[in-house]
């Protein structure tokens, strides 16, 4: 039996900040979403002013990154650097972007899986799926950071 895990909070068009007819539940996170990406972008856009370097992270598909908030950074000089969590012991391949203003140092640490067909670079083994197949979604565990990317210097 295959979990498809919790369903979407928004797409990439009308429903950036949030999808329309969402439950109560649902739109109290994308509330405090909303709010956490004003905040962070306010930080950001202040260091970006000050010179002050900062990375922001979060997934590839991440709908934030489609935001104004986001796109003034990266008119400001923020620039996109790419990583593969599975480049770092992890089963998934994780893309993960990180925004990065005036940190051009974290490129050295980053990689990137060049694995044909789900295979991994890295290990060589099969790219494991982030579905939920013991009750726990596998997407939640695939938050944290892998152990050796912070030891290189990631986090």
């Amino acid at each position: 039996l295959m979990h498809s895990g919790p369903g979407p909070l928004r797409d990439g068009g009308a429903g950036l900040w949030g999808l329309f007819g969402l439950s109560e539940r649902d739109e109290a996170k994308v509330a405090l979403g909303n709010r956490l990406l004003r905040v962070t972008a306010s930080i950001a856009r202040e260091a970006v002013h000050l010179g002050i370097p900062f990375a922001l992270e979060n997934s590839k598909s991440f709908r934030a990154w489609l935001t104004e908030p986001l796109k003034y950074l990266q008119r400001r000089g923020a620039e996109f650097y790419e990583t593969h969590y599975c480049q770092f012991d992890e089963p998934w391949r994780k893309a993960t972007y990180l925004l990065c203003f005036r940190a051009p140092m974290i490129q050295h640490v980053l990689k990137i899986c060049s694995g044909k067909l789900g295979v991994c670079s890295a290990s060589g083994r099969k790219h494991l799926q982030p579905n939920g197949l013991d009750g726990v979604f596998w997407t939640l565990r695939a938050q944290a950071y892998p152990q050796t990317m912070c030891r290189a210097g990631q986090c």
